[in-house]
């Protein structure tokens, strides 16, 4: 039965996968909610137990014992862009037959403040641009087209009077269940739909998306881990815009395995982890290419001392042309957690990131 559920898996796959896709229309949702999984370079497909599980992985749901509430923040690139991202995860119920199940919410969001938008009007665009001859005075039919062509001149005092500010949202919540023992004991198996909003000025769109995912504790030390994002191809369909009414953000696999080992003589254990993720869409930049896609291979090495303090080292990229180092560190205090995470960037300002939780 699980083998029918994997192939039924992969042809909605196949078949998501035909849709014209729109490049980098769900990169907002790709770095994921909490700081620790970003500080193992976002490998935490197969770790993951707390109620980030609702991006990383639905069916981990069913690893939690309580209920959790969990935010992050960060601002990157010069505190030009804000990104939130939160998850709250239910009490699990435990059936008769043994098997767990749990509910989850989760969202993330990036907003982008301080955008100028420039006034429409005809009248106004004449008087802010000139024809192709440089003159004010002359019309020709290429003065206020609002498009800059050669020759043209900007009155900038009057174009900056008559614009305007406006914030550009992206929001992506996650409605996720998991459930445990389905088909085998130790394998758990978990989806979420997903809403995505995106509006910037009088622009927006809306649109829908399913996840499906797996865990496979082959051991207590040893996981495998499986997400599909985006499994039947997510969907936005935009309204007041005059190009493409409609976007498409391809499926991605995302495929890793922990492993985890107790060790005394360092009072703590080590867990290493790794991610493939395979996105179906030609995407430069990734640790490689396979067909008409691109993939990349995450890392990350996480020491816990006692259960009660953590560091991290991770890579985003092992293997492509930009391999971003990320490091990070953790604590838990009774049923609170802080977690700190840290990314390196070549060409822009270095990205932090912290996030706290809850049990309640």
């Amino acid at each position: 039965m699980f083998r029918n559920l994997f192939v039924g898996a992969c042809v909605c796959l196949l078949f998501a996968s035909e849709a014209s896709a729109t490049p980098y229309a769900g990169e907002f949702l790709a770095t994921g909610i909490g700081a620790r999984p970003l500080g193992l370079g976002g490998a935490y497909v197969a770790l993951v137990d707390d109620a980030s599980a609702t991006y990383w992985n639905p069916a981990a749901l069913a690893r939690t014992n309580m209920r959790e509430v969990m935010y992050m923040h960060s601002e990157r690139f010069g505190d030009l862009v804000n990104y939130d991202s939160g998850a709250l995860v239910f009490r699990s119920r435990e059936s008769s037959s043994g098997s767990r199940s749990a509910f989850g919410l989760g969202f993330v969001m990036v907003s982008i403040p301080g955008i100028r938008f420039h006034t429409t009007d005809p009248d106004l665009l004449q008087q802010i641009e000139s024809g192709s001859d440089g003159d004010f005075d002359t019309l020709d039919p290429t003065q206020g087209n609002g498009r800059l062509d050669p020759g043209e001149r900007l009155n900038l005092d009057l174009l900056n009077a008559n614009a305007r500010e406006v914030t550009d949202r992206q929001l992506g919540v996650f409605l996720s269940y998991g459930r445990s023992r389905v088909f085998m004991d130790n394998l758990s198996v978990g989806g979420s739909a997903k809403f995505v909003r995106k509006a910037v000025d009088d622009f927006s769109a809306w649109g829908l998306g399913l996840d499906l995912a797996a865990i496979w504790q082959i051991r207590p030390e040893w996981a495998v881990g499986l997400n599909l994002q985006d499994a039947t191809t997510t969907f936005l369909d935009w309204k007041n815009t005059p190009t493409e009414e409609r976007e498409y953000i391809t499926p991605t696999a995302k495929l890793g395995t922990a492993y985890t080992r107790q060790i005394e003589a360092i009072s703590g254990s080590l867990t290493a982890v790794v991610d493939l993720d395979l996105r179906f869409e030609d995407e430069e930049g990734g640790s490689f290419g396979i067909g008409s896609g691109a993939g990349d291979v995450r890392a990350g090495i996480e020491y816990w001392y006692r259960e009660t303090l953590a560091f991290r080292v991770g890579s985003e990229r092992l293997g492509g042309d930009e391999n971003p180092f990320t490091a990070g560190a953790g604590i838990r205090i009774k049923r609170f957690s802080f977690d700190y995470a840290y990314r390196n960037h070549s060409d822009l300002d270095d990205v932090h990131r912290l996030s706290g939780g809850v049990l309640f």
